[in-house]
């Protein structure tokens, strides 16, 4: 694969680094979502659920602070940044998703109707692209919370998230041209 340099010529992109980072994100996505729908998650008691999201948003800081570095070092930062964005964000939602699951199991009041975990998985990806389609509601003060955390959260995600992962392009690639690489 072949694209514009800044100068206008082309940079050669070996199609096996673009190939491994497919399968590799989409391998990472796969195990993500065997895990979420496989592993038999147990009903937690009390603020059990808060917890578990929070441990997720934790994980998801931390990969994300991983995947720049890795931006920062690759050999094509523009590769790595999609393979991160592959990453982290289905790490993100899963752990919305996860939480309004055991949410739901633990109390089904919570919402408007008890959440399976694709109808979870559902409700955090309409709330993440704003859709609220309205078919399932939060319903007491404890499940609206963690939504409305969840959209503040997710105007953070993609607005600065996406920001500093550009920016670990830009620099990345900058440091590359200034040392003489191919960048």
């Amino acid at each position: 694969m072949t694209r514009p340099g800044r100068s206008g010529d082309f940079i050669q992109l070996p199609k096996s680094l673009i190939v491994w980072a497919m399968v590799r994100s989409f391998g990472i996505v796969v195990a993500y979502l065997a895990a979420y729908f496989m592993v038999p998650w147990t009903v937690l008691d009390g603020w059990g659920e808060v917890v578990v999201v929070a441990a997720f948003l934790v994980v998801a800081a931390l990969t994300a602070v991983w995947q720049i570095g890795r931006i920062l070092r690759a050999p094509a930062p523009a590769v790595q940044a999609i393979e991160a964005l592959a990453i982290i964000a289905p790490l993100y939602l899963l752990g919305f998703a996860l939480g309004y699951f055991l949410l739901s199991a633990s109390d089904p009041a919570q919402f408007n109707e008890p959440l399976s975990r694709m109808s979870s998985l559902y409700f955090t990806l309409s709330v993440f692209a704003t859709v609220g389609f309205g078919d399932i509601t939060a319903a007491v003060d404890l499940s609206r919370a963690i939504v409305a955390i969840q959209m503040v959260l997710n105007l953070i995600v993609v607005g600065v998230g996406i920001k500093v992962i550009v920016a670990a392009v830009q620099w990345s690639r900058t440091k590359k041209k200034e040392s003489g690489g191919e960048e």
